[in-house]
């Protein structure tokens, strides 16, 4: 092994620059994975991280009308006896907002805040490293310290006077949480909440930690791409608690909408993982290729064919090490550019956000795939080189287009079969890249100069060196296209659905529902020139026809064809009709006319389902229904939403303090809007800077081919130097070399991309979460990664012209 070890150094040594080309490449592909998988799990960080009971590690809420201690005790009574079979953890939580005076020197004097109590000790043992010097520091347990958000204006060791309570409440740390409102919240001990806010023995809610069933290989799966598992809290049907309201923390709008958009991020991820094995294997080939004649020296002096193999595979283990560490350095740096490029934020913010055990997976990855990715490609590239290896491309090319065509046609194989759906349509791509080129360039033609007759000549003669850059460029270039046009089209149809939705100018919510007087007090804070528009909601279950019953979520206003309109719905509902969201219909697979059995609390009836909504943001079935209808349902209830429209900016703020005082929940949809449109925009244009890597990664890979292009084709130049070649003909033979290959890549990776796209809008997101997004091409999202495929082509191709020129290299032996 000694002797192994010194002839691959010395051979590494003797072919440095053959060496550095393939450190390069396999730097430049650990570098994408780890930024990619980087930015992935501090994006996941984040959207983990945008409530408080979330952040916290808690997947549910109860609530209910007047909720006490008592209650929390035997709720675990409950648990303890095992009717809570699914529950890992209870949590008492009281919450309300209160004005603290801060210390005399510090500004703003006196500053409202949002206490949230509950108990720590409560909390399952993997959310207790959410909050810092909890164990070490126990002053939280007299009432004396407390946590603060992160990113508020208050500071660690500042003191809070607060309300109720004697002497200050010192912050001792900083947790990573955010209020559903602007002000900062204040994390204390149950029984201090209580002292501050004048409730003894209350609570708004209990925190629950409830276990999803996972299969294993999943899990993993979320590990190796952050993101995946997105979809896992889409659930067939909603956990039921006997006396209690359950909220589920990810089933909200936002919370499923950026899981989607996280979903499609580690679709993105899978393309680095390709791209740079296309890379690596292209480096490798590079490396073989132009030590041809060292290997044939060597068997001619009697080395064995093994001993050769193993060389080859053993060198190919320490440069991928070496490269892999480099990669891991770099694309730790380069995810804190694109974070700092695309989100604003600095790098040290963003990738704190990442768990440490994300940063080990992040890290195991890279040094797993680039040595293991190394070696293979060395080994591949060594057999194809020499004839050890058979061309399967027929069978390969066989086998993309069943698995595309079954991907697409079975929707039973749900997303798995749309992710291999993908990647079948790539690899197909990929395989017949290298005859496509061949065909272009033997194409029959009229008249052509003497430089355009000698590219057409080495594109088909030398298709090989360069097939497998040009299939990576292919499908990164793709990539950029799909995903465009998957965005472009996603915000479209986002947009609308927002513009149709959020038409108030103020929504309240009162989570046990309101009464006629607070009804009668509110249109009297609002004024004679707004209207109210009340909604009802509840929970109740439906069932189609050949199929099991399905919890559903049911709306009904009392109100005209405008409420309608809010859901596309042009008139007012027809007898024993209903509207039904896209999650839902395409859970049972129904269809506007299909009949459903629908249950509630005060009966069932059979009604038709008369068309069908998009709702970006549900996983579960919402059903609107005519008001004699949920009446009929769900007897008389209160309602649990009040909708204002017409209203100014003085009775705007008289309304949002009524709304505080009562502890009702209030937003405006005008604030929504711009919040989800922000919120859509600022993580899409992370995933166009991964993708824009993605493409870099490939042009880098296509400019190692045309290097070694360039080494095989040295008689060629010397002998048209001879003939009188200048330089600047020199130049333009090697700009429409690459050129050709570029224009190449683009016409093969326009088809592909509208086929990701379309992939992406009507298969693989609608199986992940219910809904689809309306297909359609935009010139943009073709033009642009067209020509940032092209120009970098030409340069990948202007390089090595120029040190072809610069160095004479046409002149050596």
């Amino acid at each position: 092994m000694s002797l192994l070890l010194r002839a691959v150094l010395r051979q590494l040594v003797a072919e440095r620059w053959t060496t550095v080309s393939v450190v390069v490449g396999i730097t430049l592909a650990v570098l994408s994975i780890v930024a990619v998988h980087l930015l992935a799990e501090a994006v996941k960080s984040q959207l983990d991280r945008s409530s408080p009971g979330s952040a916290l590690g808690l997947s549910h809420m109860l609530h209910r009308g007047a909720l006490h201690e008592n209650d929390y005790f035997e709720l675990r009574a409950r648990w303890r006896v095992g009717s809570l079979a699914s529950v890992e953890a209870l949590v008492p939580i009281l919450e309300g907002r209160v004005t603290a005076r801060r210390d005399a020197k510090a500004l703003p004097r006196r500053l409202p805040i949002r206490v949230v109590g509950l108990d720590p000790l409560a909390l399952p043992g993997a959310s207790r490293s959410a909050i810092p010097s909890l164990d070490g520091d126990r002053s939280w347990l007299t009432g004396s310290a407390g946590w603060i958000s992160a990113g508020s204006d208050l500071v660690v060791g500042e003191s809070l006077e607060l309300p109720n309570i004697d002497g200050p409440v010192v912050i001792i740390a900083e947790v990573e949480i955010r209020s559903t409102f602007d002000d900062p919240v204040l994390l204390v001990d149950i029984g201090t909440a209580q002292r501050i806010l004048d409730r003894p023995g209350e609570l708004t809610r209990i925190g629950v930690l409830r276990r999803i069933e996972e299969r294993a290989w999943m899990r993993v799966a979320e590990r190796l791409f952050p993101g995946l598992g997105a979809r896992r809290y889409v659930t067939d049907a909603p956990w039921k608690v006997s006396g209690y309201q359950v909220e589920v923390l990810q089933d909200n709008g936002q919370r499923l909408f950026s899981g989607a958009v996280l979903f499609n991020l580690s679709a993105l991820s899978l393309l680095s993982v390709v791209v740079a094995g296309f890379l690596i294997h292209q480096s490798a080939v590079n490396s073989i290729r132009q030590r041809e004649r060292v290997f044939d020296r060597l068997r001619a002096l009697g080395i064995d064919e093994r001993r050769l193999v193993l060389q080859v595979v053993f060198e190919g283990l320490i440069v991928a090490l070496i490269g892999s560490v480099f990669g891991l350095v770099l694309g730790w740096w380069i995810a804190g550019w694109l974070g700092q490029l695309a989100l604003g934020e600095t790098a040290s913010s963003l990738l704190d956000g990442a768990e440490g055990t994300a940063i080990a997976w992040a890290a195991g990855k890279a040094l797993v795939f680039g040595p293991l990715v190394g070696c293979g490609s060395m080994w591949v590239a060594y057999r194809s080189v020499f004839g050890g290896v058979r061309k399967r491309r027929d069978g390969l090319l066989v086998g993309c287009l069943m698995m595309l065509g079954g991907g697409v046609s079975f929707s039973a194989t749900g997303v798995a079969g749309a992710f291999l759906a993908i990647a079948a349509a790539a690899l197909a791509a990929a395989l017949l890249v290298g005859p496509a080129l061949v065909f272009w360039a033997q194409a029959p033609r009229g008249m052509a100069t003497l430089v355009g007759l000698l590219n057409r000549r080495n594109l088909a003669h030398r298709s090989a060196d360069v097939r497998v850059a040009l299939g990576g460029l292919v499908i990164a270039l793709a990539t950029a296209i799909g995903m465009s046009l998957m965005v472009s089209n996603f915000r479209v149809a986002f947009e609308a659905m927002l513009d149709q939705r959020l038409s108030a100018d103020a929504y309240v919510e009162s989570r046990v529902g309101f009464t006629e007087a607070e009804l009668a007090e509110l249109r009297s804070i609002v004024g004679p020139d707004s209207t109210i528009r009340v909604e009802r909601r509840e929970d109740g279950w439906m069932r189609a026809a050949g199929a099991g019953r399905l919890g559903a979520s049911f709306i009904y206003d009392a109100g005209d064809v405008d409420a309608l309109r809010r859901y596309g719905f042009p008139g007012p509902l027809p007898a024993g009709g209903i509207l039904l969201n896209e999650p839902g219909a395409r859970r049972h697979g129904i269809t506007p006319g299909d009949l459903v059995e629908v249950s509630g609390s005060h009966g069932t009836l059979e009604l038709t389902v008369v068309d069908i909504f998009r709702d970006y943001g549900a996983s579960s079935p919402r059903v609107v229904v005519a008001p004699e209808t949920g009446a009929a349902l769900f007897g008389t209830t209160a309602p649990r939403a009040v909708a204002i429209a017409g209203l100014d900016s003085e009775h705007s703020t008289a309304l949002y303090r009524f709304a505080e005082r009562n502890e009702w929940r209030t937003r405006s949809d005008a604030d929504v809007r711009s919040l989800a449109l922000a919120v859509f925009d600022r993580t899409f244009r992370l995933s166009d800077a991964l993708v824009m890597l993605a493409v870099a990664v490939a042009v880098v890979g296509l400019f190692n081919a045309l290097v070694a292009v360039r080494l095989r084709r040295a008689h060629e130049f010397r002998l048209l130097h001879s003939m009188g070649f200048s330089v600047g003909e020199f130049l333009r033979l090697n700009l429409w070399h690459a050129g050709m290959l570029g224009v190449h890549a683009v016409l093969v990776a326009l088809p592909l991309g509208l086929g990701i796209g379309w992939l992406l809008c009507g298969v693989l997101n609608p199986r992940a979460f219910g809904w689809s997004i309306p297909f359609s091409v935009s010139a943009e999202a073709l033009l642009v990664p067209a020509a940032l495929g092209l120009a970098g082509a030409l340069l990948a191709g202007a390089l090595p012209g120029l040190r072809t020129i610069i160095r004479g290299d046409y002149l050596d032996a």
